[in-house]
């Protein structure tokens, strides 16, 4: 069995551009490991993972004890973006996270995703249209317009503000990407939070030009909301919408295009769409981690974990565990068992609220590919950008 300090430096450079490699070590010889760089304990195995994600020895991301020990600069920086991430539906436990939560159901069922599902057709094969013959990217030129309009559309975001709507979003997630606490990153934060709080207040709510956000403006008037939950809100639902959405498209093209023998088969009927997008989002999950904390102290496969310690449950890796998901490094709609089992949109109460909102989109999209007259082949495996905790991509190179 390797020793811990064998699996090698979990913020290694190689580990932000392809981590599965580590996973896959973590997996085998340290399935509960504490790294000192990452300052967290790593679960990694389908089993640990899929329990630990419903038990309630563990609360939501909260990093205040973390920031109250910071110098007084770095402090001033992060507080007030990390006291902002702490509304966040994905980073808050009951009640707090049941009075969020709970207003938007309506609004993002089975039923309310597929009701979408005609316009998002016609989207999708509209942009698909319009890759003429020749080299596209097809990250920047189908995936990532494609994510934007849906989201926005969802969100009552008119097009016109799409482009600064985006840039708020992009300061975001540069910040929740970013290892460690960064002071440029925060920074960026904290300059969009003012002004999307403007729009949302003069602009966006008032219009209600969707059902998320005629329910936003609903709370927020009422005093049910404070203004920073309802911005809370809007910012995880735009970053979980465009951001997942784009890069699991990417990975259900690379997937399926890279192999004519299955483009064939999912013309046919042999294997479904549905089925591509189910093992696209179990092969490689945008978000790798749950983030979490012990409440008292827990054991896991043997190892006691302190409570107040930080846990990082990693989704992308028990996705792949070859106990659940034999050969799981291989992209296969056909695996007999499916990607059911798959962590991609968690579980328990911090279950992803725009699953059947995500799937209906990606399967528009995979759909509107299929059936241009020639099919798209990948001009290469894909630039990832380097990301601690997600897959990112640069660039997307495909043949039309």
């Amino acid at each position: 069995m390797l020793l811990s300090s064998d699996i090698g430096d979990v913020m290694a450079a190689e580990n932000f551009t392809d981590p599965y490699p580590l996973y896959a070590r973590l997996r085998r010889h340290a399935p509960v490991h504490w790294s000192d760089s990452a300052h967290c304990w790593l679960v990694t195995r389908h089993e640990d993972v899929r329990r630990l994600l419903s038990d309630p020895g563990l609360r939501s991301r909260d990093k205040t004890a973390q920031v109250a020990a910071m110098e007084p600069g770095l402090r001033a920086a992060v507080e007030p973006v990390e006291s902002w991430l702490n509304l966040w539906m994905a980073f808050c436990d009951p009640p707090v996270h049941t009075l969020l939560k709970s207003p938007l159901k309506q609004a993002f069922t089975p039923a309310a995703a597929r009701a979408d599902a005609a316009g998002l057709d016609r989207l999708a094969r509209t942009l698909a249209a319009g890759l003429g013959p020749g080299r596209h990217d097809l990250l920047a030129d189908f995936a990532v317009p494609f994510a934007v309009r849906a989201t926005c559309s969802m969100l009552g975001v008119e097009s016109a503000e799409e482009s600064q709507v985006l840039a708020w979003s992009a300061a975001v997630m540069g910040y929740l990407t970013s290892p460690g606490f960064q002071v440029p990153a925060a920074e960026g934060v904290t300059a969009a939070l003012g002004p999307l709080r403007a729009y949302l207040t003069d602009v966006l709510m008032p219009r209600r030009g969707s059902q998320v956000a005629g329910i936003m403006h609903d709370l927020w008037r009422t005093g049910e909301l404070s203004l920073d939950q309802v911005t809370a809100l809007f910012a995880q639902l735009l970053t979980g919408g465009v951001e997942p959405v784009s890069t699991a498209i990417a990975v259900a093209a690379l997937g399926l295009f890279a192999d004519p023998l299955l483009v064939e088969a999912v013309r046919s009927g042999e294997v479904r769409p549905e089925a591509v997008v189910a093992e696209a989002l179990r092969h490689d999950a945008s978000f790798h981690f749950a983030s979490r904390i012990a409440v008292d102290g827990l054991v896991v496969a043997g190892h006691r974990i302190a409570a107040g310690a930080p846990v990082k449950l990693v989704i992308a890796s028990a996705n792949r565990d070859e106990a659940v998901f034999p050969d799981g490094e291989r992209f296969d709609p056909r695996r007999p068992e499916g990607a059911g089992a798959a962590l991609t949109f968690s579980r328990g109460i911090h279950h992803c609220l725009g699953r059947s909102a995500a799937v209906v989109q990606i399967e528009a999209t995979v759909r509107a590919l299929l059936d241009l007259p020639v099919p798209p082949r990948p001009d290469g495996p894909g630039e990832r950008l380097p990301s601690f905790g997600s897959t990112a991509f640069a660039a997307v190179p495909f043949l039309f």
